[in-house]
């Protein structure tokens, strides 16, 4: 199995786990799991498709995606003075984040159409992996 499928299976838990693993970094600042993965993933597919990169830019969604993104950093800019260090910080984070979050929708659409078809079960199981381990943990150790 390729290594970008293996890192996307990674982040398909690691969206599973949601708010359960999070890392304060203080000043109310969290990174998640899926936050750690999602780099790692968006870098190993632009290490493998570094010569597609070029045709991104006439994908349908590209631009409406830029123009978000830009109206995202726009709005932070003439904001400057409004916030404080922190909270500019915390501001330019969420928008990395969604960057972040929305690179995904172009990792997807490159990967093969089998894999592809195998992702809505890969969640499914997930899913019923994470609800049976927090039947047990109810039944098991409640409150």
């Amino acid at each position: 199995m390729d290594v970008l499928k293996i890192i996307f299976i990674v982040f398909l838990f690691a969206f599973s786990l949601g708010e359960l693993v999070r890392f304060d970094l203080g000043n109310n600042f969290y990174i998640k799991s899926i936050d750690l993965v999602i780099p790692v993933l968006i870098l190993v597919w632009i290490t493998k498709n570094f010569r597609k990169l070029k045709y991104i830019s006439n994908d349908k969604l590209f631009i409406p995606i830029a123009l978000v993104l830009a109206v995202f950093a726009i709005s932070l800019i003439l904001n400057i003075k409004n916030f404080s260090a922190n909270e500019l910080f915390i501001g330019f984070s969420y928008i990395l984040r969604w960057a972040m979050y929305v690179s995904l929708y172009f990792i997807v659409k490159n990967l093969a159409q089998k894999f592809k078809e195998k992702i809505m079960y890969l969640l499914v199981c997930i899913g019923a992996l994470f609800t049976f381990f927090g039947f047990m943990q109810y039944f098991l150790y409640p409150n």
